[in-house]
């Protein structure tokens, strides 16, 4: 009878703690499935094409001397983020083979927009025979950076025989080079059988080619002691 009474108190024990904490000790495991419905890849990348339209370099023959290269430029922002600030390098080659390297810069050209401008090289009285663009740079607007998303819908159906509380579940992103992205998301309060439908992102690099989303892992919770 003692140990009976015992038992009985250890139980109520058990079921008061479960009350003060939330947790059921007696209650099924939740239970849920989770299906990619539809996911979308963007890039925000800062990228542009350089041209040079034209080029020209004046001969002083009552001075036997060259003037400055004058290079017609167009800059076409090819990015899906406007360009907040441009600098670009060109290179002139001369008749002896020695070359000549200046840089210009601009402000603002925005997304799908070209713009043209001339900019000048000094070659030290040679005469020019070919010019290119060597190199440039590109910088954003400011608080914003290159980068890729994917937008991910899904659908969570509650499976089990007890209500979910809170979930939380992992998605992965693989793309063409092999590189995986994962993050998560989190949802609450679905009931015995319902399903619904949810987004969320994940972060890419600028540049990633995704062929691939999926589930990776999730958590269930459950704290009604009741059911």
């Amino acid at each position: 009878m003692k140990q009976v009474c015992a038992v009985a108190r250890i139980v109520g024990l058990g079921l008061l703690l479960a009350g003060l904490t939330g947790c059921s000790i007696f209650s099924p495991t939740p239970t849920a499935s989770f299906s990619v419905l539809d996911w979308e890849h963007t890039s925000f990348s800062l990228k542009a094409d350089f041209e040079i339209l034209g080029w020209e370099q004046s001969f002083y023959s009552s001075v036997g001397s060259y003037s400055l290269v004058r290079i017609n430029y167009q800059i076409e922002n090819t990015g899906s983020m406007n360009i907040r600030y441009y600098k670009v390098w060109f290179e002139v080659e001369c008749v002896d083979g020695t070359t000549f390297r200046e840089w210009t810069d601009g402000l603002l050209i925005e997304r799908w927009a070209y713009a043209t401008d001339s900019s000048y090289i000094d070659t030290n009285d040679k005469r020019a025979v070919s010019v290119t663009v060597s190199n440039y740079e590109l910088s954003p607007p400011i608080g914003e950076e290159p980068s890729g998303v994917v937008r991910i819908d899904y659908r969570v159906t509650n499976t089990g025989a007890v209500d979910i509380d809170y979930y939380k579940v992992w998605f992965e992103v693989e793309c063409v080079s092999g590189t995986t992205y994962r993050d998560w998301t989190k949802g609450a309060l679905l009931g015995k059988g319902q399903s619904e439908t949810e987004s969320t992102f994940v972060e890419t690099g600028i540049y990633s080619e995704v062929v691939s989303v999926s589930v990776d892992d999730y958590e269930l919770t459950h704290h009604s002691i009741w059911d």
